[in-house]
């Protein structure tokens, strides 16, 4: 397993769907909505992140050094 997958396993694992066993002793309406609010912008980040890994995946970046390829061939058709 590349460190790429090893990073996105972490990433999903932190960011990912983890059950919310006390929910059903919140009462707190507010607390709920503000919970609510904060797994849909984990959500959100987590798409973004996924999306991320496909286009490296797809542009076979599996290393900090593809990564600094990558950058320099881009910064030169931008020059």
């Amino acid at each position: 397993m590349s460190w790429l997958s090893e990073a996105a396993a972490l990433v999903n694992a932190i960011l990912g769907h983890i059950p919310m066993m006390n929910k059903k002793y919140v009462h707190d309406s507010k607390l709920v909505e503000q919970l609510q609010q904060f797994q849909k912008q984990n959500a959100d980040i987590l798409a973004k992140y996924n999306e991320l890994m496909k286009r490296m995946e797809d542009q076979d970046i599996d290393s900090s050094e593809d990564l600094q390829r990558f950058d320099r061939k881009e910064a030169y058709l931008f020059n």
